[in-house]
C-alpha cells in the first residue's frame, strides 16, 4: 500500500486513509482513498507506535500545543512523524481534541493534514480524518481514513 510498496503498486491498489474527501482531485494529482489504524502508547505529550493500512510504519508523535476548555475538552496540536519500511517518513500536522468519557478513558478526533515528505511521501497532499480513545494507562488507538494525493512527474 501506501507507504511500504512500491510507487507501481501504489497506482494499482486502493490506498486507505479515506473518509474526509477534502483533498482537490485533478489532472495534475493522482488520488487515492486511504484508510487504517494506529495503535501507540505514550505520555500526555509523546507517543511511540505503528500505523497499519494505507499508511504503514512506525509512527511518533510529539505535541506541540495544548488548551484545556470548557467542560475538560483539552483542544491540542501534534505532529507525526511516519517512517515506513524502506526509510520514507511523513509528517502530519494533527489539530485535535481529546474529551473526558470517564475518569479511565478520554474520546480523540483528529484532523490530519500532510506538512511534509521524502521518498514515496514526497509532495503529497490532502487531508485525514481520526476518531479514537485514550486509555489512561497510555494506550491510545485511533482510526483513520481520507484522501491522500501524489503529485505526477510533471507538477514535481
Amino acid at each position: 500500500m501506501y507507504a511500504l510498496v512500491p510507487p507501481a503498486r501504489w497506482l494499482l491498489g486502493g490506498l486507505l486513509l479515506a473518509g474526509a474527501v477534502l483533498a482537490p482531485r485533478s489532472a495534475a494529482a493522482q488520488c487515492q482513498e486511504v484508510r487504517g489504524t494506529v495503535q501507540s502508547r505514550g505520555t500526555p505529550k509523546a507517543a511511540d507506535g505503528t500505523i497499519s493500512g494505507g499508511l504503514r510504519g512506525r509512527v511518533q508523535t510529539r505535541r506541540t500545543d495544548a488548551k484545556l476548555g470548557a467542560n475538560l475538552v483539552l483542544r491540542y496540536t501534534a505532529l507525526h512523524t511516519i517512517v515506513s519500511a524502506p526509510g520514507d517518513t511523513l509528517v502530519l500536522l494533527d489539530v485535535g481534541t481529546l474529551t473526558p468519557v470517564n475518569k479511565r478513558l478520554a474520546s480523540m478526533a483528529q484532523t490530519l493534514t500532510p506538512q511534509r515528505g521524502t521518498g514515496a511521501y514526497r509532495g503529497l497532499r490532502g487531508r485525514l480524518q481520526a476518531r479514537g480513545e485514550v486509555a489512561a494507562g497510555g494506550q491510545i488507538v485511533s482510526r483513520y481514513t481520507g484522501t491522500l494525493c501524489r503529485p505526477t512527474r510533471e507538477t514535481r
